[in-house]
């Protein structure tokens, strides 16, 4: 693949593509019901760049107070979700729907502020970076809307299937039958680095490395460049998105049922857990020392050792091919089976709260400003709060 010119030509496209993708809620900055903390965001999948899963700058929520959560409002799309999860920027919630179209609701009130895009489905949970919100179809399509009111920017093809876009050092990363950068303001191609075999996770970054997975391989790649610095074959099949802390990949893989912990200096295998054939699509998220990873087969949430990968604890529910989150000593899991999501406690894996769903959920909760989003099948991204 090559990088797209600019010229005249693309800039006649985007204005035409502009009129197919304006919003068709009012736009503008709408009034908030209260002023969220603009350090608390939730702009990507799994938090960060790097895929932890976690946000540190939770201070509302915690282990004591958590079991007083209730639902406070549902924004409703006209289709399912599927492993669609909301993002959380400046006090917009955003998520994609099967429907074909992005939508951004109030964080506070449910408020729909606007919806975007039309045609394919939006099953890669979207990101928030530089005023603008990204959003990949199936197929492939990347576009960019105006974060406030929806507005068009631009959109390009890529290799991708339903990989989150990543956002990092100005670049939008995507993950298909290549690693690729784009660059952010403009969706210009950077690089394209092929792979001997498609992903379909989300791309890391940590630093000046990225981290891919797909299919019995996972790799490092040099963000500024696309070269691959190392490439591990670990003789299974990924498909959760890799998180990076303290020096090791951690992924979990789907046919085998382990938990990989990586070193990510040359990919040697630092650790590995056998869950007895469980972890289809869940990512890992990491903290404190401890490795939390859904299991949708077995309906449970794991803790592992993140330097000895010893199992800790195990839950009894909150399995989701969504992946887990964690917010100031709580953990969130959205159990696929029983339609339901789940807090548990972050040390001792103790049930702390729970809330039936309307439909599935194969999304991966978002915890910002003492609130937890959530997409559910029934077309509903639902908001908890005290």
């Amino acid at each position: 693949m090559t990088a797209r010119s600019v010229a005249r030509g693309l800039v006649l496209i985007s204005l035409a593509l502009s009129l197919q993708f304006l919003p068709s809620a009012a736009s503008g900055q709408p009034n908030r019901a209260s002023a969220p903390d603009a350090n608390a965001n939730w702009t990507q999948f799994h938090f960060s760049a790097d895929h932890k899963g976690v946000n540190p700058l939770e201070t509302i929520l915690d282990s004591s107070n958590v079991s007083g959560l209730h639902e406070v409002w549902t924004g409703m799309t006209e289709d399912m979700f599927g492993l669609a999860s909301p993002v959380v920027a400046r006090g917009i919630a955003y998520i994609g729907s099967y429907d074909g179209h992005l939508y951004a609701f109030d964080a506070v009130t449910g408020d729909l502020l606007w919806r975007a895009g039309t045609g394919d489905i939006r099953e890669a949970t979207p990101a928030v970076a530089g005023g603008m919100v990204f959003s990949l179809v199936i197929g492939g399509g990347l576009s960019a809307f105006d974060a406030d009111n929806g507005r068009f920017r631009w959109r390009i093809q890529t290799s991708a299937s339903i990989s989150s876009p990543t956002v990092a050092g100005g670049k939008v990363f995507v993950g298909g039958t290549s690693v690729e950068a784009h660059d952010l303001a403009s969706g210009a191609l950077l690089w394209s680095t092929p792979l001997p075999e498609n992903t379909v996770a989300s791309v890391s970054a940590k630093n000046d490395r990225l981290f891919a997975v797909g299919g019995h391989f996972v790799y490092s790649l040099d963000a500024e460049t696309g070269a691959i610095v190392w490439q591990k074959n670990i003789d299974v099949f990924q498909v959760s998105s890799p998180a990076i802390a303290n020096g090791i990949v951690y992924v979990g893989d789907f046919s085998s049922g382990f938990v990989w912990a990586l070193r990510a200096g040359n990919g040697s295998v630092a650790w590995k857990f056998d869950t007895q054939g469980g972890l289809p699509d869940s990512s890992p998220a990491v903290v404190d020392g401890v490795v939390y990873i859904g299991d949708y087969s077995h309906d449970a949430v794991w803790a592992l050792n993140a330097e000895t990968g010893a199992r800790i604890w195990k839950s009894t529910g909150g399995g989701s091919q969504g992946s887990v989150s964690v917010a100031n000593g709580v953990v969130y899991a959205a159990s696929y089976w029983g339609n339901t999501i789940y807090a548990f406690d972050a040390t001792t894996g103790v049930k702390l709260w729970s809330s039936p769903l309307p439909g599935h959920s194969q999304s991966t909760p978002a915890i910002v400003n003492g609130m937890v989003y959530v997409g559910a099948d029934d077309g509903g991204l639902h908001a908890f709060s005290l």
